[in-house]
């Protein structure tokens, strides 16, 4: 593996581990005017606001992070990955772009696919986006 597609690479899993998994988010690194987008949804906008969305309670079911597959192109990193939720019989599928500028994360677009689950998660995001 190259040492710039490690690096990006390194740059994401701050999101996917100190944020999703071990809800630490000071430790990543967000650029302070980072958004984030959910299924076509704003959901975050700015540093701040995306640690304090990643304190909320729901993270806390958050498992695992399991089959890590990565597209690496540049400043656009993709990943691929099983979620295990804790309740769930089966992980959500989730597809995630980030976008790295200057060893930062500048945007982050993810896609879930969650079978029978899709449409509460749906209108979870939509709440979420329309009360920010």
């Amino acid at each position: 593996m190259s040492d710039f597609r490690a690096q990006q690479i390194a740059i994401v899993e701050t999101y996917l581990d100190a944020g999703l998994l071990q809800h630490k988010p000071e430790n990543v690194l967000f650029a302070e005017n980072c958004t984030r987008w959910e299924m076509g949804y704003a959901t975050g906008s700015g540093a701040a606001q995306l640690r304090e969305l990643l304190k909320d309670p729901a993270y806390e079911g958050n498992e695992a992070i399991e089959n890590r597959r990565w597209l690496v192109e540049g400043d656009e990193v993709d990943c691929f990955y099983d979620l295990r939720i804790a309740g769930l019989p089966e992980p959500l599928k989730i597809a995630t772009r980030f976008t790295i500028e200057n060893k930062l994360i500048s945007r982050i677009e993810i896609y879930v696919c969650a079978g029978e689950l899709q449409q509460i998660i749906m209108d979870q995001v939509k709440a979420l986006s329309e009360g920010l």
